[in-house]
């Protein structure tokens, strides 16, 4: 079982945020997992289409000096996803939960 799945963003001044999922995901399954951030809900994380766990802060995302990281943590390089990423896509928007459930189904 895989546990700790979460969508994390920072804005320089307030401190690492993270939209942790609840959901345990079994091992040698493919899941879609998608992460949104805006300044009305903060941040969600969505577990094959389904929001599975939220961060209420909308302090807004204001920089865009830093680097992206998918599968890995900046702050701590010992903790990294050990498996297989398919089709990471970046949006300069916050997808709606339709979007979300759409892109899980296809």
């Amino acid at each position: 079982m895989l546990e700790g799945m979460h969508f994390g963003f920072e804005d320089g001044s307030r401190g690492w945020q993270a939209a942790n999922a609840d959901t345990v995901l079994p091992l040698n399954e493919w899941h879609h997992v998608c992460g949104t951030y805006d300044l009305v809900n903060g941040g969600r994380i969505y577990i094959d289409g389904v929001l599975d766990g939220s961060n209420p802060d909308t302090g807004g995302i204001t920089l865009d000096t830093f680097n992206v990281f998918i599968g890995n943590n900046s702050q701590n390089p010992d903790r990294f996803w050990d498996g297989l990423i398919d089709e990471a896509v970046i949006y300069n928007r916050a997808l709606s939960q339709g979007e979300v459930a759409y892109l899980a189904g296809q």
